[in-house]
């Protein structure tokens, strides 16, 4: 199982959360024989697709943000440094 980091180990990002619960609703309609099983695999593979699409997202996010953090964290070093 795949898991989004947020600061802490094991914690589930939207897009996991999102990709699991269209995985179980899928799975709930191919059981009510709502959709066949041909197609339940092609909706999973369309949830999937849009659950690493999502998940890119989410990572280039983070990334974003961890370095505007650093960047504030190094700002606050210099001015620091500077009132020495």
């Amino acid at each position: 199982m795949l898991v989004f980091a947020a600061g802490c180990a094991g914690v589930k990002g939207p897009a996991l959360l999102k990709y699991e619960s269209a995985v179980a609703e899928i799975d709930q309609r191919t059981a009510r024989g709502e959709v066949s099983s041909m197609e339940s695999d092609n909706l999973k593979l369309q949830a999937h697709q849009q659950y690493l699409a999502e998940k890119r997202l989410e990572e280039r996010m983070l990334s974003h943000e961890s370095d505007r953090q650093i960047q504030s964290q190094n700002q606050d070093v210099n001015a620091a440094y500077l009132t020495r």
